[in-house]
């Protein structure tokens, strides 16, 4: 790939990441069922060791507290075509930063991944096909 393309990239997955990190976390903490539209059917989740795969994710994120989320850094880096097994696209990002559960009195440090793949229908949108999120 040339180093031009390679750069635009980079840029897309930079832009992905800023209005994803935005936008994913702003529904987290005040309109968490709107985070359906974020993910698929074949999304899968890694939160804190438990797995949830397919729509378990949606039961899961609605019967948690109450949050608030302090995001310190996030970054992002593209999976090139040539490493993914259906050749599109995608993106990793990683967050880093803080959530206060309203049943708790300290706040917790956490990291986030996820993997953005391109929706079948628009390969301009993005979901999420894979997160796993630590508490550190």
């Amino acid at each position: 790939m040339p180093k031009e393309a390679i750069r635009t990239v980079i840029d897309l997955a930079a832009g992905a990441a800023d209005s994803f990190v935005t936008s994913y976390f702003k529904f987290m903490d005040e309109q968490r069922a709107s985070l359906r539209s974020l993910y698929k059917e074949t999304s899968n989740i890694s939160w804190n060791g438990t797995a949830y795969a397919g729509p378990a994710y949606r039961e899961f994120y609605l019967s948690l507290p109450a949050t608030k989320h302090v995001i310190d850094a996030y970054d992002a880096h593209p999976v090139l075509a040539s490493a993914t097994p259906d050749g599109n696209c995608c993106f990793q990002i990683i967050v880093h930063g803080t959530v206060k559960f309203a049943n708790e009195k300290h706040a917790r440090r956490f990291t986030s991944t996820f993997l953005l793949a391109p929706t079948p229908e628009q390969a301009n949108l993005h979901y999420i096909a894979n997160e796993c999120l630590r508490f550190v």
